[in-house]
């Protein structure tokens, strides 16, 4: 490579992209996808991070996307270095097949990469309109991200101080009486990370998330979160027990409900349950409204699409609570703004603000609808 990066030389209106991949084939197929899309294209080429670096210093591309396993400045400096000192959209490119790789991604996604393509593993067949749709859905949802430096959450050194005390106190198992369930897609690991940093659940509550994810990766999500969460948190198998003071992570590649039957709460497969989504909001959120009635608070995140609108209508409509970040403060803000739309809110804002409403809103009746 005779520059430090590779330039396109295309002249359009169309958003540009700087794709960075340590191997050529990948670069090849990524920016084919992107110079084929209508939408997209591409501005410049990089096999590393440092490349990567001066190329959007100079080409100011409106999309990254990265690949997280590079010799040399890896995908997770060379992200913090963007997000830091020159916030922009990034999508994350990644086999994720060990579980390093899905702990990276997961990392990634928590310092503020809006989404992640799994991209073909060497000797697998090579399913080139599987790889196309998800890198089209990506930098489509990155176009309409809102993108701010990542706060940092402090990890095993905090975790250290106060977590093990609040935890010693629960160390009884309690079967919950109130539920609380934070849906979230696009932009989540972040948003759940500051949330579980900076909220206590509520005496005999149990919290369930929701996280548009696949297989393995939801496993991740689930120890990094119970690095910075005040309760523990643990991915769910089939017949999981909520308990009081635990968040369950909704394992990914599946949908999941919630049974009752004898006082004590469980998540359940629910593989007759069709969609494309897997884990989704609605069904479960159904399912919680029938299992525990009033007593389950619904909290929306950043994310893509309508999924949790429909459950959210349910919840408030059996005289539960809703909480929903405000769309323009969120990543993504579809979820929150589909939400609003079908079921109002008794809570609005930021999600800085949202633990402390949690906090509060779970101490006293419903109320009606406010705006942070």
């Amino acid at each position: 490579m005779s520059s430090p990066f590779v330039p396109a030389v295309v002249s359009s209106d169309r958003r540009g992209v700087l794709v960075v991949d340590d191997s050529a084939l990948i670069r090849r197929l990524v920016a084919d996808i992107v110079g084929e899309s209508g939408d997209f294209r591409v501005v410049g080429e990089a096999a590393s991070g440092a490349e990567a670096i001066a190329a959007c210093l100079a080409l100011d591309p409106a999309v990254v996307t990265l690949d997280i396993e590079m010799p040399g400045l890896g995908g997770l400096e060379t992200l913090g270095y963007l997000m830091s000192e020159s916030p922009r959209p990034v999508v994350i490119v990644s086999g994720g097949t060990t579980r390093r790789g899905e702990d990276l991604v997961v990392q990634a996604l928590e310092l503020g990469a809006v989404d992640f393509v799994r991209k073909p593993s060497v000797g697998s067949a090579l399913d080139v309109d599987t790889l196309r749709t998800r890198v089209l859905q990506a930098l489509r949802a990155a176009t309409l991200g809102h993108i701010e430096p990542p706060r940092v959450v402090p990890r095993r050194a905090w975790r250290r101080e106060s977590p093990p005390r609040i935890r010693e106190e629960r160390d009884r198992e309690v079967a919950a009486g109130r539920l609380l369930v934070v849906a979230t897609s696009t932009g989540g690991p972040k948003a759940l990370a500051e949330l579980c940093a900076g909220l206590v659940l509520p005496e005999g509550t149990a919290g369930v998330i929701v996280q548009h994810m696949p297989p393995g990766f939801t496993n991740t999500l689930a120890h990094r979160l119970d690095e910075v969460a005040h309760d523990r948190v643990r991915e769910c198998t089939d017949g999981s027990p909520l308990l009081a003071g635990e968040w369950t992570v909704l394992a990914g590649g599946a949908q999941w409900v919630i049974v009752r039957p004898h006082g004590a709460a469980r998540v359940r497969m629910a593989p007759e349950i069709a969609g494309p989504i897997r884990p989704a909001a609605d069904p479960l959120l159904a399912s919680a409204v029938d299992a525990f009635g009033s007593h389950v608070d619904a909290v929306i995140l950043t994310g893509m699409g309508r999924d949790g609108a429909h459950g959210a209508a349910l919840v408030r409509g059996a005289g539960g609570r809703v909480l929903v970040q405000s769309p323009e403060t969120a990543a993504i803000g579809g979820m929150p703004q589909a939400a609003l739309d079908a079921a109002g809110a008794d809570w609005c804002g930021p999600l800085d603000r949202l633990a402390a409403a949690i906090s509060t809103m779970c101490a006293s009746s419903p109320q009606s609808s406010r705006r942070a």
